[in-house]
């Protein structure tokens, strides 16, 4: 609701939003039902990382449970020069899936996902 009341009222000509799809699917169990209409005209930019719902992970694209095709469709359609960013943890207090992996080899992996994702918008 918090949200809401803020981005109904915003200066659209002198504040922007990035909307953060990972903290959507992890604090926000409505993310399906939710009016989108309401704050898709405020988006400038989308915060990408995955999780499975139950905190913010920031795992890589296709680790977790966010449908990114289906949300990165609605919010491109509002606006197609959308600015898209990534925050990956590599390693973390937790047991990744790909904890084994050189930073190298997590960039390469990071990068095809989100190829992976492109071709299907």
């Amino acid at each position: 609701p918090h949200t809401e009341y803020l981005l109904k009222n915003i200066d659209r000509e002198n504040a922007r939003t990035c909307f953060d799809i990972g903290h959507a699917n992890g604090f926000t169990k409505n993310l399906d039902e939710y009016d989108w209409s309401n704050i898709l005209n405020k988006v400038e930019c989308v915060h990408l990382h995955d999780n499975d719902g139950s905190e913010d992970q920031h795992l890589i694209p296709g680790y977790g449970n966010v449908n990114f095709i289906k949300y990165l469709r609605k919010i491109i359609k509002i606006n197609p020069n959308i600015n898209l960013t990534m925050e990956l943890y590599l390693r973390d207090y937790r047991k990744y899936p790909y904890d084994n992996l050189s930073p190298k080899e997590f960039f390469e992996l990071a990068y095809l996902k989100i190829c992976e994702i492109e071709k299907q918008l």
